[in-house]
């Protein structure tokens, strides 16, 4: 399996843990997620801000 597989399954885990989904679904999932990489000291999200999106998983 792919890294975008495995971080599918790990946002899946930690955002519906009471949730089974089929191994399709998790495939169709991690077939949309682009890695970004951020250097030191880039700002993703300003102080007071509220993400209301999955746009990323630090691994």
């Amino acid at each position: 399996m792919s890294i975008q597989f495995d971080i599918a399954k790990q946002i899946i885990a930690e955002t519906c843990p009471n949730r089974k989904l089929k191994l399709e679904n998790i495939r169709l999932f991690a077939d949309i997620i682009q890695p970004k990489k951020y250097q030191k000291g880039d700002i993703i999200l300003n102080e007071g801000d509220i993400c209301n999106l999955v746009l990323n998983v630090i691994t």
